[in-house]
């Protein structure tokens, strides 16, 4: 037939076709008509302009019928002539044109037609995926509708589809059909029928990050002409999201592609299923751990600004605003510390934020040379801050985990460009992981800009060691109530959220030693108040029973914990060139988890000598240590009134752990010693009222011998620690001519401590008993 024939016999078929779909509902359709025009259609493949486009336009409005004999033959007959026709395509603009009226089924609502687009999608890939071309698009866009569908059956076939696609022809893609695949992995992440298709999305998009790893020179090639096939004068209208933000970005498009596929892990980290968050941000994490080294300096700027920051946020107000409604069932168990929304969101907002302080420490040196860093630094204090507050322990401990990441400048694990060419020479393959190195924090901060970075850490700490800590002290007042009645464990679960837990308290101790060593010229006697307050406020805090027995010493241990350790150290390192732990003999310098008494005797020995600085600005710090150390060693006499309360209490009837804090109080008074003592040998002049401050700070202590309810060695190191102050203070007060007025100050406290306390036991007989009774009273109820 000629064109003209042909076209009148096909315009006939589909009018005939037409008629029978418009016919009496209630017979059997003919589909006479459109075989007729799969037969004409396959027949003259040859002359493909002329028949496709009414050909394929009558089947496609057939498909829209309501019969579905008739919608499901024009479905077939479709996808039979784009088959038979695909091998006679002689370029990639006549595979768009034959693949194009399976876009044309997306406004087709009825599930068989869609199966049928979707199988047709399958047996294109298999037959002829190595040679679609630029005609990718069209099929990933196909296999991108069905995710926004309700069937199961449907999202199934198409995610099959994308499976197939990133698994077997991700090196057929041209470069820029890459970001259509990453977008379409995304939408199947976020579809919510099938939760395992989401989690496996997930894994398509690391699958994606690994091939753009590997491909990296051929894709940026390919991606750097498609900015140049958009640039000056192209309409934005007929581009793709992806174009336009090329268009509209500084960035390399290499690196735009990243950021891509950066925010769409970042889309799944929030949304509303708890297993898809935490999949999805452990890829993140580890995909710009992996990867991020491809990235240039500024593009890191866009990363946080764009991507993390957002999403930190978002996922703090998702978490403030869950349901504590439990989630447990019957028919699923769960874990109590998953076992409501509000839980489950806390682990992927301690997920998001460890991560983000992880990305500051490997990527330091880069992150320190953008134009905004300060505000990029505050920002992620901010967030820290807000995070450190939360009532959720787990949330609370992970954002002073990720502080002490971010402040700890002795040593970051990095993976750098060298170091990952230099494991792939000496493995001989392309995708290594790189050596990891560990070296210091770079010390190239400009001064004005260092100053204020660790400026905005010290106030960061402040803050944090102010609301969590300090302000949180008279909530012990409610733990005197639940010792007043019956163990409620609700109760005590409530309570133990209202105070810092102990990780929490350790490392905020942590953090303050980094932190002072990079703003010891800056650090003030005003700075110092607020640091012993904080440490004034911490160790009273009960310790819940939940925490490991190995983290805390029981109070029968002559140990001290780890946060009796690190007030020490603290208080040490403001007035101290070393660490007051060292020993300089044996050149211990290491820091120990749990320092033992016996294994640390120099920290006890009054008669260690410190070395100490007379410099002005050092010598200020002498007497407020000496002040807070002796406040500190009253605790061995007298520990905190919830300790005191529970003496003699069955150990299961408390709910919270004891400990012993006579070591500490010890230390700490031994500390006082060392520092007094090494100050009057280097001829560094402290206060006259030091001596004085000294003696009522012994003197509870020394009231004790006789109590059972302290350990004897408390009276014994006081009485050590007394005389060595006697020993040193006074020649010192006798050659400044204080010795009498010192002497008439303190003789009214001696008589009654000593004569009550040393001299004679308190009796425990009543008054009533007589002489002879008292003769024949057993020696041990004498005492």
């Amino acid at each position: 037939l000629s064109g003209a024939s042909l076209d009148h016999l096909i315009s006939a078929l589909c009018q005939l076709s037409l008629d029978e779909v418009s016919s009496s509902p209630n017979r059997e359709p003919s589909l006479f008509a459109m075989t007729s025009l799969l037969e004409t259609g396959v027949a003259n493949l040859e002359r493909i302009d002329l028949i496709w486009p009414p050909i394929t336009s009558h089947f496609i409005e057939v498909c829209s019928s309501s019969e579905a004999t008739l919608r499901g033959f024009a479905a077939d007959s479709l996808s039979s002539l784009i088959r038979s026709a695909l091998p006679l395509a002689k370029n990639q603009e006549m595979y768009i044109q034959l693949l194009s009226p399976l876009l044309s089924l997306q406004s087709v609502l009825h599930v068989d037609v869609r199966q049928r687009q979707l199988d047709c999608v399958s047996n294109v890939l298999h037959s002829s995926g190595q040679s679609l071309g630029s005609s990718w698009d069209v099929i990933l866009n196909v296999i991108k509708s069905a995710a926004s569908l309700s069937s199961e059956a449907l999202v199934r076939s198409g995610f099959q589809s994308l499976q197939l696609v990133v698994a077997d022809f991700l090196p057929h893609l041209p470069p820029p059909s890459l970001p259509t695949t990453l977008h379409v992995s995304t939408r199947y992440g976020l579809q919510t029928v099938d939760i395992n298709i989401s989690l496996s999305s997930v894994g398509l998009l690391w699958s994606i990050a690994d091939h753009l790893y590997q491909n990296k020179e051929t894709i940026r090639v390919g991606l750097e002409g498609l900015r140049r096939g958009t640039g000056s004068g192209t309409s934005q209208s007929g581009l793709t999201g992806f174009e336009k933000r090329v268009m509209s970005s500084p960035l390399p498009v290499f690196d735009v592609l990243w950021v891509d596929m950066f925010r769409g892990l970042s889309e799944l980290c929030a949304d509303e299923r708890a297993a898809v968050r935490k999949s999805s941000a452990q890829t993140l994490f580890s995909t710009i751990s992996a990867h991020g080294t491809l990235l240039h300096t500024h593009t890191w700027e866009t990363v946080l600004g764009e991507v993390l920051f957002p999403l930190l946020e978002k996922v703090h107000t998702a978490t403030r605003e869950a349901s504590t409604s439990s989630l447990q069932s019957s028919a699923l168990l769960i874990h109590h510390t998953r076992d409501s929304a509000k839980k489950q969101w806390a682990e992927t907002q301690v997920l998001t934020l460890s991560g983000t302080a992880r990305l500051f420490q490997s990527r330091w040196d880069k992150l320190v040379s953008l134009p905004n860093f300060s505000k990029t630094w505050t920002t992620l204090l901010s967030t820290i801050k807000l995070c450190a507050s939360s009532t959720s322990v787990e949330v609370s401990v992970a954002a002073t985990n990720s502080f002490l990441s971010i402040v700890n400048t002795e040593t970051i694990e990095t993976k750098t460009e060298t170091s990952q060419q230099q494991q792939q020479d000496n493995n001989g393959s392309g995708g290594g992981e790189g050596v990891v190195l560990v070296r210091p924090h770079p010390v190239s901060l400009p001064p004005k800009l260092k100053r204020h970075v660790w400026k905005q850490a010290w106030d960061t700490w402040n803050g944090i060691g102010t609301d969590c800590v300090a302000r949180r002290l008279p909530a012990l007042e409610g733990l005197h109530s639940i010792l007043k009645t019956p163990l409620n464990m609700e109760r005590v679960d409530r309570f133990f959220l209202s105070i810092p837990s102990q990780k929490f308290l350790v490392n905020l101790l942590k953090i303050f030693l980094h932190i002072h060593d990079h703003m010891k010229g800056d650090f003030t006697t005003k700075d110092f108040a607020l640091l012993t307050g904080v440490l004034h406020a911490a160790l009273p805090m009960p310790i819940s029973k939940d925490v490991s027995p190995f983290l805390v010493p029981s109070a029968s241990e002559n140990v001290m914990s780890s946060l009796h350790e690190l007030v020490l150290r603290c208080v040490g390192a403001v007035f101290s060139k070393t660490d007051v732990f060292d020993d300089p003999a044996s050149g211990d310098g290491a820091p120990e988890v749990k320092s033992l008494l016996v294994k640390k005797p120099h920290v006890v020995d009054v008669h260690r000598v410190l070395p100490v600085a007379t410099d002005k600005p050092r010598v200020s710090f002498y007497p407020l240590a000496v002040t807070e150390l002796l406040k500190f060693s009253l605790l061995a006499a007298e520990p905190p009134i919830f300790i005191r309360n529970s003496r003699g209490a069955p150990p299961a009837s408390l709910p919270f752990m004891g400990v012993n804090y006579a070591p500490f109080g010890l230390a700490a008074q031994a500390l006082a010693v060392q520092l007094y003592r090494s100050c009057v040998l280097a001829g560094v002049s402290l206060p006259s009222e030091v001596p004085e401050l000294f003696l009522k700070s012994l003197l509870p202590a020394l009231k004790l011998k006789h109590s059972l309810s302290v350990a004897p060695q408390v009276w014994t190191r006081t009485v050590s620690s007394l005389l060595v102050v006697l020993q040193t203070s006074l020649p010192l007060l006798l050659q400044q001519g204080l010795l009498l007025s010192l002497s008439l100050l303190l003789y009214p406290l001696f008589p009654s401590s000593f004569s009550s306390s040393l001299l004679f036991p308190p009796s425990s007989f009543p008054l009533s008993l007589v002489v002879h009774s008292f003769i024949a009273a057993p020696f041990h109820k004498q005492r």
